[in-house]
């Protein structure tokens, strides 16, 4: 995954705050709930934005 990837499928900017994200990640949790596949990437682009912040 890129550096840039895991912010645009989230649909966020770099800039995003920690609320901004993961209110991101729940709003894309909620449309996505019978894939289980497209919520796994969700997951694990905002995994892979919190591990670059720390």
């Amino acid at each position: 995954m890129s550096e840039q990837e895991p912010y645009q499928l989230l649909g966020v900017p770099e800039d995003a705050s920690f609320e901004e994200i993961k209110a991101a990640r729940d709003q894309l949790m909620g449309v996505l709930l019978e894939d289980e596949q497209q919520q796994q990437r969700v997951e694990q682009a905002y995994d892979a934005i919190l591990m670059q912040r720390l």
